[in-house]
């Protein structure tokens, strides 16, 4: 015969499991996708020789590229958490509006 009998200890074991790998698979996405962002390093390399690398510098450090990569993990986790997702690349609109 199969014990049907659920106890409140069972569910609260199996809802805390599930919230534990839920946060751990968040995590890891979310560490994926920036890698992916992230992936060709510095992409300042393939610039032709005419940009003006002045400019370049700035850009950079307007957008804090100059920062570790764990600092950058963080803000942008910090940005998807408040829901600001970036600026789109095909006009002035923020995703987020």
């Amino acid at each position: 015969m199969i014990n049907t009998h659920i106890s409140k200890h069972n569910i609260r074991d199996f809802v805390i499991r599930r919230v534990l790998i839920a946060v751990i698979a968040f995590f890891a996405i979310s560490l994926m996708i920036f890698s992916i962002i992230h992936l060709p390093g510095d992409e300042m390399i393939y610039l032709p020789s005419y940009v003006d690398m002045g400019a370049v510098e700035r850009y950079m450090e307007e957008y804090n590229w100059n920062d570790p990569l764990i600092f950058n993990y963080a803000r942008w986790m910090g940005n998807i958490f408040r829901g600001d997702f970036g600026e789109s690349i095909m006009g002035d609109s923020y995703y987020s509006k």
